[in-house]
């Protein structure tokens, strides 16, 4: 939620809760603003309701985390979301720790292709696809922090657009606010994503180059061997 949408909502500013310097203060009292006393009472048992789901013994379960993503992206608006967020990112998680190879995040970026929002997300499909061409020199040239950090700043910029599509109960200037910021921010990403892309394709030329210097070396010596072999 946008700090403005949120003071909107609470009635207080966000820095009141989350100061930059100091511990963030727990929110205790929420105008229910038009909503009835006896309704806001219904919502209150309902929401007690979703959060013992992921309680055990009157505590958080250990990976309750998990579970509650898993639970919000069933009803994520593209299989892409999930496919990327909840099993890409898990299996990068996995290669960093050297628990997967390099083939299986492989499989994975071509579920990514396969299932890619095109026509909803047509904007992007450009960006994500010299995105894939990238992240799939970074796991050749690259190390398990440059892959993780290309996939989240992808998944930023997806989810900024995939917010100016998909919403709801936002007002319209915090949209428009969204859909005014966006060019800068993809602007912004793209240059940095070609700057790693181009640094990557250095690496890849130069791995080529020394390949063909070793040939050159290894058929002028075999070469060398045969005259001698025939001299004698």
């Amino acid at each position: 939620m946008e700090a403005m949408e949120f003071e909107r909502q609470v009635g207080v500013p966000l820095t009141y809760y989350a100061p930059l310097e100091g511990p963030t203060i727990a929110i205790t009292d929420i105008s229910r603003g038009d909503v009835s006393a006896r309704d806001a009472a219904l919502i209150e048992i309902e929401v007690r309701k979703i959060v013992n789901k992921y309680k055990e013994n009157d505590r958080y379960k250990f990976d309750y985390i998990n579970d509650l993503l898993d639970d919000a992206y069933a009803y994520a608006p593209f299989k892409f979301q999930i496919a990327f967020n909840r099993d890409f990112i898990k299996a990068l998680g996995r290669f960093r720790t050297y628990d997967i190879s390099k083939e299986e995040v492989e499989f994975h970026l071509d579920r990514l292709v396969k299932i890619y929002p095109r026509d909803e997300m047509n904007e992007l499909y450009d960006v994500f696809l010299e995105w894939d061409d990238t992240i799939r020199l970074a796991l050749i040239y690259g190390n398990s922090l440059d892959v993780s950090d290309l996939a989240a700043k992808y998944w930023s910029i997806f989810t900024e657009e995939l917010r100016i599509k998909k919403n709801e109960n936002i007002s319209e200037n915090i949209k428009r606010n969204w859909s005014d910021m966006f060019p800068t921010k993809c602007w912004e990403y793209l240059e940095d994503l070609e700057t790693r892309r181009n640094n990557l394709l250095r690496i890849h030329m130069k791995k080529h180059e020394s390949n063909d210097e070793v040939k050159k070396i290894v058929a002028c010596m075999n070469n060398l061997a045969y005259q001698l072999s025939t001299k004698r």
